[in-house]
Order: C-alpha cells, then structure tokens, then sequence
C-alpha cells in the first residue's frame, strides 16, 4: 500500500468508513452485511452487499488494499482488434464470421451454443499474454475454447 493510500485508509477509518478487516478487505462488510462496524451503508438493501458507500455522495468507497487493475481493453479497443482480425487475412476467420463482424459493428460472431442452445459470443483471449498481466496480442476463440486457455475464464453452469 503507497504512503497516500495509507493515509487515505486512516482518514477513513477516523471518519467511521472502515471497521476490522473482514474476508476480502479493510473496507468490505461481513457477508450479509451488518456488524462488527464495518463501515456505514445508505438506505435499505445495498445494491451490491457487502461494498459500502459514501454517506455524503452515495458513491461507492474503493478498497486499497485491492486496486483496480492497471490493464483495460476498452470497448474501442476490442472493436477495433475485431476490425483489425476481420480486415487480415491469415486471421483464421471464415468469409462469413468476417461478414458478421462487420455487420455487428466490429463486434464478435455469435452462434448458437450445442449444449446449452443460447447463443454465444466469439470473445477475445489474450494470449500468450494474459490482459492482467499486461498482455495485449488477441486471439478469437469461442467461450469453452477460451476456459480451456485460460484458468481464470469460467462458463456458465448447466
């Protein structure tokens, strides 16, 4: 935790944001919320238990002690990777997943799942590279293909 972080955290626990630490954080609740002073909600039913909020702006309070990752793919970014893969043409991609691309708005293809019968969206692992770890080379893959990759990729269950 840097010097300003610290001294963020100690204002916060002197204005009776944080309590003890609990499970995940000095600045989450107990699961199921309430108790052990852990900070003050707004309202009744929390949207998201277990986050706590600003009295005096309603918004939520960030966690220190786990900072938002410093790698993002935007949404810009994405459709212009699916652009990019559309437009070669060693990509991999069929003439028709090309055509759905494009016809998307540069986003994924989609096809209807065998197993489950929803429909499902091409996505973008990054690879070899994971984006949490600073990765931006992208590859098309379908979700199961993506889970089997990537250990932090998970499907839905059945």
């Amino acid at each position: 935790m840097t010097e300003q972080e610290q001294k963020d955290f100690a204002l916060l626990a002197a204005l009776g944001f944080i309590g003890p630490r609990f499970g995940r954080g000095p600045l989450h609740a107990p699961p199921g919320g309430g108790g052990g002073g852990a900070g003050r909600r707004i309202g009744s039913g929390a949207a998201e238990p277990g986050r706590l909020r600003n009295p005096a702006t309603g918004e939520f309070v960030s966690d220190p002690a786990n900072p938002p990752s410093p790698y993002v793919f935007t949404d810009a970014q994405r459709r212009a990777e699916w652009k990019r893969l559309a437009q070669d043409p060693n990509s991999g991609l069929s003439d028709a997943h090309r055509a759905e691309i494009q016809a998307r708005g540069w986003r994924g293809p989609q096809r209807k799942n065998r197993d489950t019968g929803e429909m499902e969206t091409m996505e973008l692992s990054h690879e070899p590279i994971p984006l949490r770890d600073g990765g931006m080379r992208v590859v098309p893959r379908w979700p199961a293909d993506h889970a089997l990759v990537d250990p932090h990729r998970h499907l839905k269950k059945p």
